[in-house]
């Protein structure tokens, strides 16, 4: 089919196609090679790829090729979905997500899960950077070695200085701080969001676990014959240290679910009740919910 040629009605049926049968990660393949879909995407996935559908057709009209004239994507329509609220049926075009951050408790059991049963260390890692370093996706993907080291590998310019507003000699002075300059998104590298550098808290639980994550792949490096530098990324799984591979920053959310996947699993084993699934931005919700200041009412 030309592309010109593709409808409202086109877009709209994609729409409900992967709303219905559309997900890849719970198809199975037969042995002719073909694959049964058996579950739908998310609504709210499908509305991203409205978003990007929209994109693209923008591009065409503006570059004029295909000859595409109208963007079709932006005319089309989600399909609403059905949710049930208070005991009532609504219909929706995007399930709303409220934020859940985990306890005091079920903080503390996540980091000792990951400790115990987790090989990989950069599981607690991105959980410590997250729900006690307060850090955001891209931050953590953006963490560079010479930003938290306190030793020959510190890196920090002139210029990061001047725009973090902080003491330099109070800073090399205590390993209790981390500079929080960069962010990673999509693999891009960028300045946090609005732009903003600072420096930010190592408190002694999470210098705990960057000192437990770097015992494994300092013992990683030695064996391949690699050093450390100011540039690594601090949160770097254990496949890509032992591969020398850059990190993906896509994939940081999918590595979040899939251990708490693993560790609701080893709580059912115990007879306990699962922690809820949470979004790894939730960890920073986290961190500001445990760090609230307390108000005396008096």
């Amino acid at each position: 089919m030309e592309v010109s040629k593709i409808s409202v009605i086109d877009m709209e049926n994609y729409y409900r196609f992967q709303m219905e049968r559309g997900n890849l990660n719970t198809a199975k393949k037969n042995k002719d090679g073909t694959v049964n879909k058996k579950e739908g995407i998310t609504i709210n996935t499908v509305q991203k790829h409205k978003t990007a559908a929209k994109r693209i057709w923008e591009f065409m009209i503006d570059a004029r090729v295909y000859g595409v004239t109208e963007n079709i994507a932006e005319k089309s329509k989600v399909p609403k979905t059905e949710i049930v609220i208070d005991g009532k049926v609504k219909k929706v075009s995007k399930i709303p997500y409220h934020p859940r951050s985990l306890t005091l408790e079920e903080l503390n059991y996540t980091l000792n899960d990951a400790v115990q049963h987790e090989f990989d260390r950069s599981v607690v890692l991105m959980t410590g950077l997250g729900a006690i370093g307060g850090l955001c996706h891209s931050e953590v993907t953006g963490l560079q070695m010479g930003k938290v080291l306190h030793n020959e590998l510190m890196n920090i310019s002139d210029e990061i200085w001047e725009m973090s507003g902080y003491d330099k000699a109070l800073y090399k002075e205590h390993e209790e701080y981390m500079m929080i300059d960069t962010a990673i998104m999509d693999n891009k590298t960028k300045f946090p969001k609005s732009g903003i550098v600072r420096v930010a808290a190592v408190p002694k639980p999470l210098r705990e676990i960057l000192d437990y994550a770097m015992e494994q792949r300092k013992e990683v490096l030695d064996i391949a014959g690699r050093e450390l530098t100011a540039s690594d990324n601090v949160y770097l799984p254990l496949i890509n240290i032992i591969r020398n591979q850059l990190l993906n920053s896509q994939k940081l959310t999918r590595k979040w679910t899939e251990y708490q996947e693993r560790r609701n699993r080893r709580m059912e084993e115990k007879g306990l009740t699962p922690i809820p699934v949470i979004r790894f931005h939730d960890l920073r919700h986290t961190f500001s919910n445990l760090t609230k200041p307390v108000v005396s009412g008096k």
